[in-house]
């Protein structure tokens, strides 16, 4: 049964609509929530922010036409409204009680690592204030807190022009790259065989295809997270520079599969997914702490992060292909598993592997990722919208 009918009418009913006014009112909605006292009055609250949040989300298509920033604000949506339903009532008994005005400035730090939360923010907050009330400051003096605050909204003021420049330049320039690789690639297989010149051109496109899919999310995830650091701490004065760490880890640092996905990619959203993974696994009578429950989580993590990028990729048209998503994310947890099975990951740290064993390592990760998203994304241009 196809939705299109239904998504027709939820986008030409009486409510103006507008995705940014819509995710505002989902915004000033949670807000609310999280200072309502009875559990029933949550509940309707959150109806009402999944009903906003919605409409914002099937209207993303008709605010930019670019696809990358079509599919980083459907999937921010998705994985917003999660993290705050995750928030209300997952984790209500350790996180809501007493501190809701502390949870709160805990839901807009989506893209950085939230584990930072709980009774050391709200210390290393008092402890700052503390420290500038005492010292003071006279005429035009900065304290050592506003001057650091100062170089870190100058870095990453910076740091957001720079990703959106390289990204809008990249969005623009997209095809024609593409085509100086594929007349770069016949002139240099030309005099070979067949066979060798296939080969050839299939690794350099399947390289190609990791870097974009690499490049394009680092750019908007970097620049997006940069800006809503600069609101959070300059403009808005929630947070302090410590609160808002750089998301990425190094990629000379990637030596496995598992680590490539911990230690710079999928901790983005990790808190969020291993909340709705135990609320899966409780529904499933499995303790999330027996053997069963430590192997299933990390499926369900990806399977939940892979219905995300389904439901984007179905909203921008691909009605064949969505399903490649939910796939390629679950592999990577099968990929995990087997390089925990042939112990590759173990307790050693990059510091403590050999120069070979680092080699071999990055070897490993780049072919898996390589050859999987080639499959992902071939799959899902067959039936480009």
């Amino acid at each position: 049964m196809s939705l299109d009918p239904f998504l027709r009418f939820a986008s030409e009913s009486a409510m103006p609509f507008h995705p940014v006014l819509h995710f505002l009112a989902a915004l000033s909605l949670t807000a609310l929530a999280f200072k309502l006292p009875f559990a029933q009055l949550r509940r309707l609250w959150a109806g009402l922010i999944v009903a906003f949040v919605w409409r914002s989300w099937i209207g993303i298509p008709e605010l930019t036409s670019s696809p990358t920033l079509q599919s980083g604000f459907s999937l921010f949506l998705l994985v917003w409204v999660l993290h705050v339903l995750a928030l209300l009532f997952i984790e209500a008994g350790t996180l809501c009680t007493g501190r809701q005005e502390l949870v709160w400035s805990e839901v807009g730090k989506l893209l950085f690592d939230v584990r930072r939360i709980g009774q050391r923010s709200l210390e290393h907050q008092r402890k700052a204030f503390v420290n500038g009330k005492e010292r003071g400051t006279t005429g035009t003096t900065k304290s050592p807190e506003e001057a650091s605050i100062l170089s870190f909204l100058k870095y990453r003021i910076l740091r957001m022009c720079l990703c959106f420049a390289a990204l809008y330049i990249y969005e623009t320039n997209s095809h024609s790259i593409a085509t100086t690789i594929l007349n770069i690639l016949h002139s240099a297989t030309r005099n070979l065989s067949h066979a060798s010149g296939t080969a050839l051109q299939k690794v350099v496109l399947d390289l190609y295809m990791t870097l974009e899919f690499i490049l394009s999310t680092f750019l908007f995830n970097n620049g997006f997270h940069s800006l809503f650091a600069v609101c959070a701490v300059g403009v808005l004065g929630l947070d302090t520079p410590e609160e808002w760490p750089l998301i990425w880890g190094s990629l000379t640092d990637v030596t496995s599969v598992r680590n490539f996905w911990g230690s710079y990619w999928h901790r983005l959203v990790a808190r969020t997914f291993l909340a709705w993974s135990s609320v899966l696994l409780a529904g499933l009578k499995i303790d999330r702490r027996s053997a069963y429950g430590r192997r299933l989580t990390p499926i369900l993590v990806f399977a939940l992060s892979g219905c995300c990028h389904g439901l984007t990729s179905w909203l921008m048209g691909f009605r064949c292909g969505w399903w490649t998503d939910v796939a390629w994310f679950i592999l990577q947890a099968v990929v995990m598993a087997l390089e925990e099975l042939l112990g590759m990951v173990g307790k050693s740290t990059r510091l403590q592997m050999s120069r070979i064993q680092r080699f071999l390592g990055c070897v490993w990760t780049w072919t898996i990722l390589s050859q999987s998203i080639s499959w992902w994304q071939s799959a899902k241009a067959q039936c480009m919208p």
